[in-house]
C-alpha cells in the first residue's frame, strides 16, 4: 500500500501490527518495547495521516 509506505518507519510499523496483524495494544507495546499510551499515539497519528493521504488523491495530491 502506497499510503502506508509514506509513513514514518514508527508509526508505520504499529499501524501494520494492529491493523494488518491484527495484534492487540498490549501485544504490540511488549514486541516494540514501547509504552501502550506510546501505542495508542503513534495508531491514531498513522490512521490520520493515511485518512488525510488518501482524502487528499494519494501521492499526487
Amino acid at each position: 500500500m502506497v499510503a502506508l509506505s509514506q509513513l514514518p518507519e514508527a508509526i508505520r510499523e504499529v499501524v501494520a501490527l494492529r491493523t494488518m496483524e491484527g495484534m492487540t495494544g498490549n501485544e504490540v507495546s511488549g514486541l516494540l518495547r514501547i509504552n501502550p499510551s506510546d501505542v495508542s499515539r503513534r495508531l491514531h497519528e498513522g490512521l490520520d495521516r493515511l485518512r488525510e493521504f488518501l482524502h487528499d488523491g494519494g501521492a499526487g495530491g
